[in-house]
């Protein structure tokens, strides 16, 4: 069986299509703060052979799609209740999304969530091990991948990238985040690349131009020595 770990990336829709269009599909809500994940998964239990599998995607694209998306579909970025945000727009309305992004993290949506942080807890007793870990920049190369290790009988063809009706809406929206990380000599990118350091060094992604604090860069380096 194959089990796929959901990080909310711009492939995951297409492969959630393809992967129901193969077989029988069970979608599993596991790490939703959720201390029972591993009875979720039925983990604690005896298992026939699983293979796990997960895709990953640039951290800033990723997080700059994640805005266009909430905000082309009117999304309260908020989610306080108060709305303050839906008098804003443009620029503003994403400077004020990044003031509270810095303050109160994730709280907005899963899909602004690091990338590690979808991953399971470390557990003595229950683990869930990544067999292979693809980008989505590469989605088509690593689907063959992943599916000529598994030796399968027949192997699926690599599945057209599906478009969203959101992702043909959102370019001002994309254009107006990525202008507010630059803002302020890019602090807020910055900031940004502080909150998603892990991603950038676990799935081996170039942090982007103007995350260039000297610890940062440090951190970097000492990661890229360590692989090599």
């Amino acid at each position: 069986s194959i089990l796929f770990l959901d990080l909310s990336t711009s492939a995951s829709a297409t492969t959630r299509a393809s992967l129901e269009a193969m077989s029988d599909f069970q979608v599993v809500k596991a790490f939703e703060d959720d201390v029972h994940w591993c009875e979720n998964l039925h983990l604690h239990e005896p298992q026939p052979e699983t293979r796990v599998f997960t895709l990953v995607q640039d951290p800033l694209d990723r997080f700059m799609a994640a805005y266009a998306d909430m905000d082309a579909d009117k999304v309260d970025v908020d989610h306080s209740g108060s709305y303050e945000f839906l008098h804003l727009e443009g620029l503003e309305r994403a400077k004020a999304f990044m003031e509270k992004f810095i303050k109160f993290g994730d709280q907005f949506s899963s899909h602004v969530k690091p990338q590690s942080e979808h991953l399971a807890p470390v557990s003595g007793d229950c683990a869930l091990k990544l067999d292979f870990i693809g980008k989505s920049e590469r989605f088509e190369e690593d689907w063959i991948a992943f599916f000529q290790a598994q030796r399968c009988a027949s192997e699926p063809r690599p599945p057209a990238q599906l478009v969203s009706a959101a992702q043909a809406k959102r370019s001002t929206s994309t254009a107006a985040i990525r202008a507010a990380l630059d803002a302020e000599n890019s602090a807020y990118l910055r900031a940004f690349c502080w909150i998603h350091l892990a991603d950038y060094v676990i799935f081996d992604y170039d942090l982007p131009n103007g995350c260039d604090e000297e610890e940062m860069l440090k951190i970097m380096a000492l990661a890229k020595q360590k692989d090599d």
